[in-house]
């Protein structure tokens, strides 16, 4: 498990912006894009060149005059196709250096942290300030009830004089309008979300995150982003989503499919580091194999009961908000022999693959 804090996140969280994260993530992508093309590009310059080659020889060695069109067109594709691998190169290498900017160098790294502290700063003062409107509402509050206990006194002696009264004659209604609008704790939340914001809620626990990549609320102190082992704090309230198994997830072709957990709590992980050991695997392989085999719970139960074991839905926040590539690599024996499938999703397609014969090596 990732030891990063027993308490705050650690500088990686800290020190680097979701948005700037975000737009690496987008430029890791374009760089897979350019460096498939220029594959691509560099097989059919091979080719190009193989034809130039051949078409060379039999114009200039076999007199085939005839052939010179065809070599003369070959060598402008083979030409062009060098320059488009070229252009692949500085498209990748521009690329490159904007992702190098986004890393935060030692300055920026004092500025963000010196915002950070302004920030919170200043969140303080406005903390103190609810504090005080907290008890200058308890003071107003308590004002409006003794005014509606005289108005109500009001009543007798006004029967007594026979006074003609028109309707709220004794001008109540706007004080009452107003002591019903006044909140009656205001404190409490102010201070939770403060706590929460500052990433200092007195009840949060550590929790492990069991999913490739993550994504929470970002915080004064934290961008948010989680990676599978890393620890993070969370409060029952915040927890209570992320542990659950129960979330419906069905599919048109595996209708019985519940969503798994995106956290897991710290007996649990080290229950499935000591499993991983046990057997030779990764943690992260451990845990694909685990879901697996209640991805297979779930579907024998549907074949024999024809019903869902759950259509509780998730809710929004709890949809897949992590767009990275899908790095996960797992071992599945596949028909008698072992392969390694790079990305969850297309080890999910094996594994559930109508009889295949899979599962762990």
């Amino acid at each position: 498990m990732d030891e990063q804090t027993k308490g705050q996140p650690n500088e990686a969280h800290r020190m680097r912006s979701r948005a700037s994260i975000l737009a690496e993530c987008d430029l890791l992508k374009a760089i897979k894009k350019t460096n498939t093309a220029e594959v691509i590009t560099g097989r059919r310059a091979r080719e190009a060149g193989d034809r130039v080659e051949r078409l060379t020889k039999m114009v200039t060695l076999e007199g085939h005059e005839a052939m010179r069109p065809q070599l003369d067109d070959a060598m402008r594709d083979a030409s062009s196709q060098r320059d488009l691998i070229k252009a692949c190169q500085a498209q990748r290498a521009s690329i490159e250096a904007e992702i190098e900017k986004l890393s935060p160098s030692p300055e920026q790294r004092a500025t963000r942290q010196h915002h950070q502290e302004q920030f919170a700063g200043i969140l303080n003062k406005r903390l103190a300030k609810d504090r005080q409107t907290d008890q200058l509402l308890k003071e107003l509050r308590e004002a409006l009830r003794e005014r509606n206990g005289l108005t109500a006194a009001m009543a007798e002696p006004a029967a007594a004089l026979e006074l003609s009264l028109p309707d709220d004659g004794l001008d109540t209604r706007r004080f009452e309008k107003l002591l019903d609008s006044l909140p009656e704790e205001t404190l409490s939340q102010s201070e939770k979300w403060c706590g929460h914001f500052l990433g200092k809620q007195k009840s949060a626990q550590p929790f492990v995150v069991r999913v490739e990549n993550l994504l929470v609320g970002e915080t004064l102190f934290d961008n948010g982003l989680y990676h599978f082992g890393e620890t993070i704090l969370l409060t029952e309230e915040e927890a209570r989503d992320l542990l659950c198994a129960d979330y419906f997830a069905g599919t048109h072709e595996a209708p019985w499919r519940c969503q798994r957990p995106r956290v897991m709590t710290v007996e649990d992980y080290e229950a499935a580091a000591k499993t991983a050991r046990e057997k030779g695997l990764s943690i992260q392989e451990t845990m694909f194999w685990m879901d697996a085999e209640r991805d297979a719970q779930d579907r024998k139960w549907f074949n024999n009961n024809g019903a869902r074991r759950t259509m509780h839905r998730p809710p929004d926040s709890l949809q897949e908000n992590a767009p990275f590539e899908d790095t996960l690599k797992i071992r599945v024996k596949y028909r008698g022999e072992i392969m390694e499938i790079v990305g969850e999703r297309q080890a999910w397609q094996v594994v559930t693959t109508s009889g295949a014969e899979t599962g762990p090596p």
